[in-house]
């Protein structure tokens, strides 16, 4: 067992934990949006840019896939894109937290099913960032099929995590929790995957 993996996933989780606790006992995301807001429209571009690379992505494993040897790796992207995109989902409606932008950028959590008895004004769906680990999981599953150029996808993924937070769109333990997400996801989807036997394996290349 690669031990590094659990490592990272802890070291990250651990972050996530002290960011949260500043969060509670101070208010960050007024400091962020002092000295940040210059860089905004940077951050909503790539926010764009971002969306938009993954999609092509997408779009081009799925055409050349099957002529270029690619299917196998389409299929992985596709299940660890939407395997992780359930569990965020799922984890944010259970955890309930407050968008920073909702309520004076105040940490706030409400809990379980809080969209039935909260103002519909506010957002509740804050932790994780569904961004950042739908950004992570598409890192880990285009490092599996290119690990030459893990550093460029990991880069990837982190400027679509701080940019969500500059955009005053998640706190930044939303962010890192996202990024736990993604990236402890889908390493287990794979790591299912590789333990398959080799011809089961081979079906999606067929």
């Amino acid at each position: 067992m690669n031990l590094a993996i659990p490592i990272r996933t802890l070291g990250l989780f651990a972050t996530g934990v002290a960011f949260l606790g500043l969060e509670i006992t101070t208010s960050p995301m007024a400091l962020i949006g002092r000295y940040s807001e210059f860089l905004r429209p940077l951050a909503e571009l790539w926010n764009q840019v971002g969306a938009t690379i993954g999609i092509t992505i997408f779009i081009v494993l799925g055409i050349v896939g099957s002529r270029h040897g690619f299917r196998q790796t389409f299929a992985m992207f596709t299940v660890c894109i939407s395997t992780v995109g359930v569990v965020a989902q799922l984890l944010k409606h259970m955890i309930g937290r407050a968008r920073p932008g909702s309520l004076s950028g105040a940490t706030h959590f409400f809990g379980p099913f809080a969209w039935f008895n909260v103002d519909r004004a506010v957002r509740v769906d804050s932790m994780p960032s569904g961004h950042t680990a739908a950004a992570f999981a598409m890192a880990v599953a285009l490092s599996w099929r290119w690990p030459n150029l893990g550093y460029l996808w990991y880069t990837l993924a982190i400027g679509v995590g701080v940019s969500r937070v500059i955009t005053n769109a998640h706190f930044p333990s939303d962010v890192i929790f996202g990024a736990v997400v993604g990236f402890a996801t889908s390493t287990i989807v794979l790591s299912l995957f590789k333990s398959l036997p080799p011809s089961a394996r081979q079906t999606c290349n067929s």
